[in-house]
């Protein structure tokens, strides 16, 4: 870009060295954060991942999890993993210290984890829609975009 050169294992360390100082410590401050709220959301997606030390490709899996603020004014965090299995030791591992409600697909995956409270998912997100009914306008749009669009009584 700006003439430096540098070789492929060079601007990999370094990337691995972010990671290390800065990339790391925040999730692990986002997961430690995730793991206090009530109600979760999760889903997982396939990618297709090049291993460095291997040729071609390999068949990966994107697990993203999601808390749901009741407080509008509260952002929510998503922090990701990668994984090379679907299996639910991922989704467990994840979850081990966390006792919640989990909103999730119907992948068996996340069986493993099961309901670990007595939090009913339905009332926990009917407070998180009243919360929205009684968000000042000027403030709409730092709502979930599904509680947003119940505020405004539309479908997406």
């Amino acid at each position: 870009c700006h003439g430096v050169k540098l070789a492929r294992q060079t601007m990999w360390d370094m990337l691995v060295r972010i990671d290390e100082i800065i990339a790391q410590p925040v999730l692990k401050q986002m997961k430690k954060e995730l793991l206090e709220e009530p109600f979760l959301h999760a889903d997982e997606t396939s990618v297709t991942i090049r291993l460095e030390d291997q040729k071609g490709s390999k068949k990966g899996w994107v697990w993203g999890w999601r808390n749901e603020p009741i407080d509008p004014l509260m952002i929510s965090q998503v922090p990701i993993e990668l994984s090379l299995g679907r299996g639910g030791d991922t989704a467990s591992a994840f979850l081990a210290d966390w006792s919640g409600a989990l909103s999730c697909d119907g992948y068996e995956g996340y069986s493993a984890v099961g309901q670990k409270s007595g939090i009913n998912p339905e009332a926990y997100l009917a407070d998180v829609l009243i919360a929205a009914e009684t968000t000042p306008s000027s403030q709409v749009a730092s709502l979930p975009v599904w509680a947003w669009a119940a505020r405004q009584r539309t479908l997406f």
